[in-house]
């Protein structure tokens, strides 16, 4: 009886590792950057489409550097706050500031990194009632 219980345990952490493993992969080859880190945030299929679609539309218009930021507020939801840093750093949005204890992050995109409203809604849509906020940066 102990033998048997310790084959499966074995078997139990082997599985494991795997997917561990596996989910820790990069995309297959052949994407192109924004696709792989894409790929990586483990979205749903709508999701995805909606942010290719709206990155696809952001990247089409050929838009400068200007000078305004924007905050995003309501962040206080546990765990919220790490997953939003994380999605706006796979698309290469860096904030300029960030607290945890209000659950604010401001961001300030640049003409390589640009992103509109509707984008950052999309991408952080299910994360609940967010209130995203644009303004003049000194």
């Amino acid at each position: 009886m102990k033998w048997i219980l310790m084959v499966l345990v074995v078997f139990n952490l082997s599985f494991v590792g795997y997917q561990f493993w596996y989910s820790n992969q990069q995309a297959q080859g052949g994407a192109d950057d924004t696709s792989a880190l894409i790929n990586n945030l483990a979205l749903s299929a709508s999701q995805k489409q909606r942010l290719e679609a709206s990155g696809l539309s952001v990247l089409a218009r050929g838009v400068t550097e200007e000078s305004f930021c924007i905050r995003i507020e309501g962040l206080t939801q546990s765990g919220n706050f790490d997953i939003a840093q994380s999605r706006l750093g796979a698309i290469e949005i860096y904030p300029v500031s960030a607290e945890k204890g209000d659950g604010e992050i401001t961001i300030r995109p640049t003409a390589e990194s640009f992103v509109d409203l509707q984008s950052l809604e999309a991408l952080l849509s299910d994360l609940g009632d967010l209130e995203f906020i644009r303004y003049r940066c000194d």
